[in-house]
């Protein structure tokens, strides 16, 4: 199977209604998939349709994969990194009890009022 990522142009962070995908995002798929159609009928070299947002996964590999179809490019790097589901966890925890604290701190507020204004 052959797959290609769509890369978003310079500048954008993702497409939109402001900024919607264009023809002219996919000139450089349609020549890889020219490229894997040629391939896959034995009229050409099978580097020709690789690049560093296209590549190939074989039916076996996606059988292993329990038929999982997700597009995962091998030749991406990580440029972020990630914190562990642990610091999330612990973060959501840390903001949690803050929320606590100042919605105890508005009920007391709340009370106070409620009892000074109440006849």
């Amino acid at each position: 199977m052959w797959y290609y990522e769509l890369p978003l142009p310079e500048g954008l962070k993702k497409f939109s209604k402001g900024n919607p995908i264009k023809d002219e995002h996919f000139e450089e798929a349609r020549k890889l998939w020219k490229a894997w159609d040629a391939y896959r009928k034995g009229q050409g070299p099978r580097e020709s349709c690789l690049s560093e947002r296209s590549w190939i996964v074989s039916i076996e590999d996606i059988k292993n994969r329990g038929y999982d179809l997700t597009a995962r490019n091998p030749n991406r790097k990580e440029t972020e990194s990630l914190p562990s589901p642990v610091e999330i966890v612990v973060n959501l925890l840390e903001r949690e009890q803050e929320i606590l604290s100042i919605v105890e701190e508005l009920n007391e507020l709340l009370g106070n009022n409620k009892e000074g204004t109440e006849a």
